[in-house]
């Protein structure tokens, strides 16, 4: 399945910048660029909340002890994981 150009934009301009700010530290080989994390994002069922966003590992942060989100970050996050859910992923 081939993104949207919306959900695409609205990742690489909204989400990727918080993960490389707040995770990069620790997740940088994992942090390849905007397309291949956007994609490895919604192929991972605990990263998109597998149907219910509000539970993404990426907000919960499951076992993680990285730095917090700020609730706005967790909002942006929110509504694109919502955005990605809503176009099928």
């Amino acid at each position: 399945m081939q993104r949207s150009t919306q959900l695409e934009q609205d990742f690489d301009a909204n989400v990727e910048p918080i993960l490389q700010s707040q995770c990069n530290a620790c997740h940088a080989a994992t942090l390849a660029g905007p397309t291949a994390l956007a994609l490895t994002i919604l192929a991972t069922p605990a990263l998109t909340g597998g149907g219910d966003p509000a539970s993404s590992q990426l907000l919960t942060k499951g076992e993680h002890e990285g730095p917090a989100f700020t609730a706005s970050q967790d909002s942006v996050i929110l509504q694109w994981l919502e955005e990605a859910q809503s176009d099928g992923y």
